[in-house]
């Protein structure tokens, strides 16, 4: 039998758990990932294993003089450079986050929305082009990436909207006439965005186009 729904979020979680120790790219003693996430060392361990296929390198460093050798993880660093984690930090935490104020005065909620889709379609592009070459189509490495910097980022920023959005609504505002507006405005930008496009393409909406645009 497959694994459960709560099964799998349990895993999710904590695998989240030890990445976000692991995510300044520096390498990190077992014993420290093991007092910071408080998992027990057989389910570390066992998490840390399936990490290694994909984005998690380990190191055993025997020159220590201490026995057991210490052992140390990292993500690895030919797929996340250190400067890579800090702009897609930057860019989430900074750019994205704040635009919560810019928003919020004039309650437009489509400016987080499509600040966020912009910056989560680019890292996607960044993962598959490193699927396709440095990682020569490491399933692994593919869903560890889309499920821990991908759907992870996206449901956190989702949630701060929420947050952002019931703190209006205890302000007075009507959530629902900010949200339908947020909709027009996004369908809006959408059909900007869709006709440059397809005029430079020399073609006019696919039919999927029209059917989404003429709900909206």
């Amino acid at each position: 039998m497959g694994k459960g729904i709560r099964q799998i979020n349990d895993a999710l979680e904590k695998r989240q758990q030890i990445l976000s120790i692991l995510s300044d790219g520096k390498w990190h003693r077992h014993k420290e990932i093991l007092e910071k996430t408080k998992l027990s060392p057989t389910t570390l361990s066992k998490h840390l294993k399936e990490l290694e296929k994909g984005i998690v390198e380990k190191r055993i460093d025997i020159e220590s003089g201490e026995y057991p050798y210490p052992v140390y993880y990292r993500l690895k660093p030919e797929l996340f450079p250190k400067r890579d984690l800090e702009l897609w930090s930057y860019l989430i935490s900074k750019t994205v986050i704040q635009s919560e104020e810019l928003w919020k005065k004039y309650q437009r909620p489509e400016i987080f929305v499509e600040l966020l889709n912009v910056m989560v379609g680019i890292e996607v592009l960044h993962i598959l082009l490193r699927y396709f070459t440095v990682e020569k189509k490491n399933e692994d490495y593919l869903e560890q990436t889309l499920e821990h910097f991908i759907i992870s980022v996206y449901r956190n920023a989702v949630q701060t909207l929420k947050l952002q959005l019931e703190d209006l609504e205890k302000q007075g505002y009507d959530l629902e006439d900010i949200l339908l507006q947020a909709m027009r405005e996004i369908v809006k930008d959408f059909k900007v965005m869709w006709e440059q496009k397809f005029k430079r393409l020399r073609g006019g909406y696919p039919q999927i186009l029209k059917k989404l645009l003429g709900r909206c």
